[in-house]
């Protein structure tokens, strides 16, 4: 996805509009229209730029970011209220808040709208732009957009009773994207078990074989998918094949562990936002209960905890970080270790890495920690492993990584656990016990179950992610192959096939490039009649009625020539032979004069 020139970015670069109005007011003249897009003659941009700035009123962009999508949706969507903020219990203060809320996603859906092109399909991403669906399929309903959550969906449920200014809307608003892609399973499921409860005359369907749900309401259809986030593997790997990264990774050891540490030390690792999603407070509860029920391991363990400071601005991520620093003191000033003087329990860090320092850590840890309360994915997990397939992992049921692993039988109740589950973060003596099993694993097992959690998250990185939520074929616009026994089932069809042509049809009269879903669904049409028609492929039998014996034959031999004629009219259309209008018309009478 990244390396296709054709894609174009945007970009909230700045707050002050008034300010960028002015600015564009006076460099009009001189700029005049050496400025204006190329078009061609149906006034259809040809070239765009690789990224477009977003302007923001100040005041809207504070209330939306810091405000309400910070403040309210964030842990709401989380399911953790306990840390939304109190000042949305004012009803009013909620209404303001969420009227910036979206007013911002109308701005960004009018500059998506005017920086694309009717050939282009349009992805969104993440909880601040939930509206910009809506808004974007009211401007122009033949838009293609699509929406991906990167955070858990697990509202509670008084956010559809005390919250309801914003919660109704963000379940219609999500059902206005062409398709919708969710972390895992249960975050769509949640969804779908919100949208049955709330919303009157919804419909829902569900594909087995592509795993898709269909959800239609108020006149509009949606297809949910479960698409689980990957990394970028080589932004890793070209640093650990690097000769530096191996010196950095024994430097970072000697530095955490000590020179000459006793044998059979341990060397934590945990890097998160600073963040109470993340589960950083129940952490240090558990690892210093770790020290006080296997004091042998004290001057031998230590976990070097990195909390990126964030979000200082909102009260609740103050209060939390402030706990958390409290306690990692705690847990420094209660063990130490006569014998080495030097050695530190705890290595607390709220600066953040730089990529290289960042894999040499990952590097040298003997054990990742990713114990999050809930997470969308939590993509650390993936970059520890494949920098260091020897390391084990414990992981949190929080993390949307820790399902996509379970889902994948890389942890089986009854057989091969390939990391350390924490299954509930405030049972402290589980977690404290789980500290000790990952502690006392022998190298060698360890090593085998991170080489396999590496090699699945090598062939399943973030380019077979994009590639999965772009692919034209999965949603509710594509005709999927059937199996055509009845009348109805061959009309409903041929009915289907029609539209699919006047939309093409459509286009290239418009001069627009024709979708890919549209070849998709004359393919698996046509598959769908010849699969029906057993060994003579030009004759379909037909019961009248799904109870009836009664059956009629049709000769569908023309019907499957013009799906030839249609296939060979789309792949002439898309490629690189036509040079002009007269050519094409020449070559479209040739072809239906046959």
């Amino acid at each position: 996805m990244t390396k296709d020139h054709e894609n174009i970015w945007l970009a909230n670069l700045g707050m002050n509009l008034k300010d960028r109005r002015k600015k564009s007011m006076s460099s009009e003249d001189s700029e005049g229209s050496a400025m204006a897009p190329s078009t061609n003659t149906l006034g259809l941009p040809l070239i765009k730029q690789a990224i477009a700035e977003l302007y923001r009123m100040e005041e809207d962009y504070n209330v939306y970011y810091g405000g309400i999508s910070n403040g309210l949706l964030w842990p709401a969507l989380h399911n953790l209220p306990e840390y939304i903020v109190h000042d949305y219990d004012s009803p009013k203060l909620l209404r303001d808040h969420w009227c910036a809320y979206v007013r911002v996603n109308y701005q960004f859906a009018i500059d998506a709208v005017r920086n694309s092109r009717p050939q282009d399909f349009i992805w969104i991403h993440d909880y601040h732009l939930m509206l910009t669906g809506m808004v974007m399929q009211s401007l122009d309903p033949n838009l293609e957009v699509g929406f991906f959550l990167h955070i858990p969906f697990q509202p509670p449920e008084n956010f559809f009773t005390k919250y309801v200014t914003c919660g109704l809307p963000v379940l219609r608003g999500l059902l206005r994207f062409t398709k919708v892609g969710f972390q895992t399973h249960r975050d769509r499921a949640k969804y779908l078990e919100l949208v049955q409860q709330h919303l009157k005359g919804v419909v829902i369907n569900h594909d087995n074989t592509m795993d898709i749900d269909t959800v239609t309401h108020e006149g509009w259809t949606c297809s949910l998918g479960v698409f689980p986030v990957s990394i970028k593997n080589d932004d890793f790997l070209k640093f650990v094949h690097m000769p530096e990264s191996v010196v950095k990774k024994e430097a970072i050891r000697t530095k955490i562990l000590g020179k000459d540490p006793p044998k059979g030390s341990r060397f934590f690792f945990s890097v998160e936002r600073f963040d109470y999603t993340k589960g950083i407070k129940e952490k240090l509860v558990a690892y210093k209960r770790y020290f006080e029920k296997y004091p042998d391991r004290i001057g031998k363990d230590v976990l070097y905890q990195v909390a990126v400071t964030n979000r200082r601005s909102v009260d609740t991520y103050r209060v939390y970080q402030d706990e958390c620093i409290a306690l990692a003191k705690q847990i420094t000033e209660a063990f130490k270790d006569p014998k080495r003087p030097e050695w530190k329990p705890l290595v607390f860090q709220t600066d953040g890495l730089p990529r290289p320092e960042l894999v040499a850590s990952y590097m040298a840890m003997d054990i990742g920690v990713v114990t999050p309360k809930k997470d969308g994915m939590n993509l650390v997990a993936k970059e520890m492993l494949i920098c260091n397939p020897q390391a084990g992992l414990i992981l949190s049921t929080g993390a949307g990584s820790e399902t996509q692993f379970t889902t994948s039988g890389l942890y089986k109740e009854d057989g091969e656990k390939n990391y350390h589950r924490v299954s509930d973060l405030f049972d402290v003596e589980a977690y404290a016990d789980t500290f000790y099993r990952a502690a006392t694993e022998s190298v060698s097992i360890r090593a085998a179950h991170g080489k396999r959690l590496s090699d699945f998250i090598l062939s399943n990185d973030i380019e077979r992610w994009s590639a999965a939520f772009l692919d034209p074929s999965w949603t509710h616009q594509v005709i999927r192959p059937t199996q055509v026994n009845t009348l109805e089932d061959f009309f409903s069809l041929m009915m289907r096939t029609r539209n699919v042509r006047r939309q093409i049809v459509d286009r290239v009269l418009k001069g627009i490039p024709i979708r890919q879903h549209f070849m998709i669904s004359i393919k698996n049409a046509k598959e769908s009649l010849e699969n029906s028609s057993g060994s003579d492929s030009h004759t379909l039998v037909l019961r009248a009625s799904q109870d009836s014996p009664d059956t009629a034959k049709f000769d569908i031999k023309n019907e499957l020539d013009e799906f030839e004629k249609d296939l060979s009219f789309m792949q002439y259309a898309q490629s690189e032979d036509v040079d002009n209008v007269e050519q094409f018309v020449d070559w479209v009478i040739k072809q239906f004069r046959k």
